[in-house]
């Protein structure tokens, strides 16, 4: 394995690794999922920090681009055959999205603290775009944008738009107004109703409308609530992982994919 380091020092490349790869990656999983820092994986394996730093940008550009192959955006045809029930309302169903955020530390450029200020969080943070397939598999994960960032154009420029074809339907919260961007694809948009204009409230068909939507849409918020039991999304995330954050929340939502079906087809 060709290992990934920014800037090896020499005495890195006379020592080289001092674990096994089977063990090396054991250490990313146990850091990703607990959130364990460098050096305590260090004293826990024996070896120097820098041992386990080089081997987890290693394993997580690797498994970035693995799992990306292997978890690709499903056909059509997959999505029918393993359409659960609860969509029978909504059988033209392609794919559930939703945006989730992740904290991270101020920045010291005034322009970057701009960008990845959250109004709605009201703190710093990284944004992705999650999509979701009816039976509850991550299909896409979008690359992180500033806090910033509206849900609609991080939808329009963030590539999940060129997965779209004529006919598919996509189901999303009432923030996302995409309905034209899907229209141009010859794709619809489903989100819960809005208030008749000059009303306060909704009518009883919109609220058995809302009722319905909610029930089968709260799978993306639970396929991103399972991605953050991967602790190392969790907390104020440091600048310092910046370079590698992007890979590290494709991989958390991908595993959750090994876990038992999340809706029962």
């Amino acid at each position: 394995m060709k290992y990934w380091s920014d800037r090896p020092s020499d005495s890195q490349r006379r020592s080289g690794h001092k674990l096994e790869l089977l063990d090396e990656f054991f250490v990313v999983l146990v850091r990703l999922r607990h959130g364990l820092p460098a050096e305590f994986m260090a004293i826990l394996c024996k070896v120097h920090e820098t041992t386990i730093g080089r081997a987890f940008r290693t394993w997580v550009r690797l498994l970035s681009e693995e799992l990306k192959l292997l978890f690709p955006y499903p056909a059509k045809t997959i999505i029918d055959k393993w359409m659960p029930s609860q969509f029978a309302s909504y059988p033209n169903t392609r794919c559930i999205i939703d945006c989730t955020e992740f904290f991270i530390e101020r920045p010291s450029s005034l322009t970057a603290q701009v960008l990845t200020f959250s109004s709605y969080k009201g703190h710093n943070t990284f944004k992705a775009l999650i999509g979701v397939s009816p039976n509850g598999m991550v299909t896409y994960v979008s690359d992180l944008w500033g806090g910033r960032v509206s849900d609609r154009y991080i939808t329009e420029h963030s590539g999940f738009l060129d997965l779209i074809e004529r006919g598919d339907n996509i189901m999303a919260d009432r923030g996302f107004n995409i309905e034209e961007l899907l229209a141009d694809r010859g794709a619809t948009l489903n989100i819960p109703p809005f208030r008749n204009q000059g009303s306060t409230q909704l009518t009883f068909a919109q609220v058995e409308e809302t009722r319905r939507i909610a029930n089968v849409r709260i799978h993306v918020e639970r396929c991103i609530g399972y991605a953050k039991l991967f602790r190392i999304l969790v907390g104020v995330q440091p600048l310092s992982l910046a370079p590698l954050f992007d890979d590290i929340v494709k991989i958390c939502f991908f595993l959750t994919n090994f876990n038992s079906p999340k809706v029962k087809s």
